[in-house]
């Protein structure tokens, strides 16, 4: 569900060039996306509602590849539809993210941010038809980390191609 509910999201508002920008997505959804200079308990990002407003805030002192994919993370959140479940606010820390947190929640969101960043159809198409196989050239074109774009390549079963 996360991979077919990121497809849908770009399919109505990707305009289909690189890297995909998760930030003007969430505005045109209707989301406020706000840098901080820190958030409380150490968080990378949250997803907040507030008397109707949906504001994503991620921590502007990360690496931008991290900020993106935060943005992209608590996207994942509002889309999945996880602040329906009594939940008004997502706060992801970094050590939930070290720690391979496990709640089934926070895998969704992941999938839904490497689909919306990392669109499989971009990337089997670059890998496949342009054989473009250098992982750094990729994630610069993406505008991911190195790391991220390995563990998409591995999930998309591309990365036997030596990538």
């Amino acid at each position: 569900m996360p991979i077919a509910t990121a497809t849908a999201l770009l399919n109505g508002y990707w305009d289909r060039k690189l890297p995909v920008n998760p930030t003007h997505i969430a505005q045109r959804l209707g989301i406020t996306v706000v840098p901080e200079l820190s958030l409380v308990g150490g968080a990378s990002g949250l997803i907040e509602e507030v008397g109707g407003l949906t504001t994503i805030r991620y921590d502007m002192t990360e690496p931008a590849v991290r900020q993106r994919f935060t943005v992209a993370h608590e996207l994942g959140h509002f889309s999945l539809k996880h602040l329906n479940e009594g939940q008004r606010c997502f706060r992801d820390t970094k050590a939930q993210f070290f720690s391979h947190q496990v709640d089934p929640r926070e895998t969704a969101a992941n999938q839904f941010a490497a689909e919306l960043l990392m669109p499989r159809e971009a990337v089997e198409y670059l890998v496949q038809e342009h054989k473009l196989l250098d992982v750094s050239r990729l994630a610069n074109l993406f505008h991911v980390s190195e790391a991220a774009m390995g563990f998409r390549l591995k999930n998309l079963a591309l990365a036997h191609l030596n990538v």
